[in-house]
């Protein structure tokens, strides 16, 4: 056994020691403290067990990870607030626009300009391929153009690949207008309903923007309501 002997010459009563030990290793139990005095008996006080020394001397680590946890959860509530699509898409109002050829295929075709987008399209998925947002928008700009089987052939291909909200919004809504050009006033606004409960805020947006929509508005007042109603019933 390790013994460690302290001796005071002198202690005024009612006076007390501490006494810290650091020890390596586990500790299995407290240290055994034993005190004695020539001329009166002493009292051994409370033990108190602060840190272990394996932890002690990991003090610094353990100060640096205390700090940088609090920090990693700040960081990542901030970066799923940052990457919510609410957030995204009020912060996409303060930044300027960037090159798309989704986008610019997307405002070609809904301001009539048909030819230039169906052009567009083919380019892209000639050189590089299409995404299920593309694949809808040119189907679009297909059926637009009279190309009827193979625009319903894209559009359904295209609906089996969409995956988030904005791609079958997008297929929906484009659905929507490929049959309000069939003359299927009903079918058609089943499908603008449809896209409008998968993503109302930017479908509202797509048909303040839509020449077909707004002829179809003008001629059905079926059509007008629930836009008036942003698809809602």
């Amino acid at each position: 056994d390790n013994r460690i002997d302290l001796r005071f010459p002198t202690l005024i009563p009612n006076e007390n020691v501490t006494i810290t030990t650091m020890l390596n290793g586990v500790l299995i139990g407290k240290p055994r403290v034993v005190v004695r005095s020539e001329n009166s008996e002493g009292v051994e006080g409370q033990f108190i067990r602060v840190i272990p020394a394996a932890s002690y001397k990991d003090r610094g680590t353990q100060n640096v990870i205390s700090t940088l946890i609090p920090v990693a959860v700040i960081i990542q509530m901030f970066l799923v607030i940052l990457l919510s699509p609410y957030f995204r898409s009020r912060l996409m109002r303060f930044l300027p626009t960037s090159s798309s050829v989704n986008n610019t295929g997307f405002l070609f075709i809904h301001k009539g300009l048909i030819e230039e987008a169906e052009a567009l399209f083919s380019r892209e998925v000639e050189t590089r391929g299409a995404n299920a947002l593309v694949l809808a928008n040119y189907a679009l700009a297909l059926g637009l153009n009279g190309k009827i089987e193979r625009a319903d052939k894209m559009l359904t291909a295209a609906e089996w690949w969409a995956r988030n909200k904005r791609e079958r919004a997008v297929v929906a809504f484009n659905s929507a207008i490929l049959t309000f050009s069939k003359e299927k006033v009903d079918e058609g606004r089943e499908q603008l309903q449809r896209a409008f409960s998968i993503d109302r805020e930017a479908i509202t947006r797509y048909c303040e923007l839509s020449i077909f929509i707004k002829e179809a508005e003008k001629n059905h007042r079926e059509i007008r309501s629930l836009i008036q109603n942003k698809g809602r019933v």
